[in-house]
């Protein structure tokens, strides 16, 4: 007997207002995250420097590692893969070269130290540059840092007052 509810591709009977929901591949649920440019292949979805792909309930992917796998094929044991682009959120595999990691260190504090603006465009000078443990760190950066914790601990403490 149909009762006019919407069925299940399995034929069981749905409450009103409930659907299957279509599976979608890995794949297709990888490039609605990828913003294309004429250079990079910018990941705009979650995670941290380089990004992190969910491939399923078990398994999470840096996404360049995903793209290169997906487009080029395996990449090679022990090898790890270098963003010629200098982009670590970049998925273009043109822009991936597989390197071993002592390499790979020996690229990036090359380039590094050749760096002229740091990673927000705020100019690398004498006067707006300081070292800490070894590294250069933009002072601009920092004090945006610190606005924005001032802003929000302000904000927070109003919230507590308030309630």
């Amino acid at each position: 007997m149909h009762l006019g509810l919407p069925t299940s591709p399995e034929g069981f009977s749905m409450p009103r207002g409930i659907h299957p929901r279509k599976r979608v591949s890995p794949e297709e649920r990888f490039w609605v995250k990828v913003n294309k440019t004429h250079t990079c292949w910018f990941w705009t979805g979650g995670g941290g420097r380089y990004g992190a792909f969910r491939i399923d309930t078990e398994l999470t992917k840096v996404p360049h590692r995903f793209a290169y796998e997906l487009l080029i094929g395996p990449i090679p044991e022990g090898l790890v893969l270098d963003h010629l682009c200098h982009n670590t959120r970049c998925v273009n595999p043109k822009h991936l070269q597989p390197i071993t990691q002592a390499e790979n260190n020996k690229r990036a504090n090359s380039v590094a130290k050749t760096m002229i603006h740091c990673k927000r465009g705020h100019p690398y000078t004498l006067f707006n540059t300081y070292f800490k443990d070894g590294r250069r760190h933009c002072r601009l950066c920092r004090a945006e840092r610190q606005r924005r914790y001032s802003q929000e601990a302000l904000a927070r403490t109003l919230s507590l007052i308030g309630s």
